[in-house]
């Protein structure tokens, strides 16, 4: 089951997961599709119970940007026990070109990332200006993923099972308009 792997990933204590979150329910759940969002809260639940850690990537767009910096985003998350989070900009060259951030949401992403590092207990990351890695991804939707599978097909058990098992690329092995690249 997917307690069970948990669990078993917990026990081993040198894993973690990553659950995209990008923010609540209906924007989650226009990305990743319905019962997205649902199904990330019920892997924090398990996690937290495991003992798990885990934290949470938001990917910000000019539609969701408000919320995922929000107070209330954030404060719910450490609640729900994230360590950490990732913010990152909708990829520039997505097919949906209305969703990208706008310059003023760009410009204004590493003040609040800033602002809620001194006002929360939780590592933040700004992918944008604070990253030189690339990413594990499994999500489905999105050009940055290598395993090429998410969480609407497959279940969390399934997806975890398919990045662990998966070849860890190079560089060369992203695909050429990876925004992380």
């Amino acid at each position: 089951t997917e307690e069970g792997f948990l669990r078993d990933l917990a026990a081993a204590g040198n894993a973690g997961l990553v659950l995209s979150v990008d923010g609540f329910e209906l924007d989650t759940d226009a990305l990743h599709g319905s019962g997205a969002y649902a199904a990330c809260q019920r892997a924090m639940t398990i996690a937290r119970e495991a003992g798990l850690p885990f934290g949470f990537a938001a990917c910000y767009y000019n539609g969701n940007a408000p919320a995922v910096f929000s107070r209330g985003f954030l404060e719910g998350l450490i609640e729900r026990g994230a360590l950490f989070g990732l913010y990152y900009a909708y990829p520039g060259r997505f097919p949906v070109r209305e969703r990208r951030p706008t310059a003023q949401q760009l410009r204004d992403t590493g003040l609040r990332i800033q602002g809620a590092r001194e006002r929360y207990p939780i590592s933040l990351i700004d992918v944008r200006q604070d990253v030189t890695f690339r990413c594990l991804d499994v999500r489905e939707g999105l050009p940055m993923h290598w395993v090429g599978a998410g969480l609407r097909h497959l279940t969390l058990l399934e997806s975890l099972e398919l990045a662990a098992l998966s070849p860890r690329p190079d560089s060369a092995g992203l695909r050429p308009d990876c925004p992380l690249r």
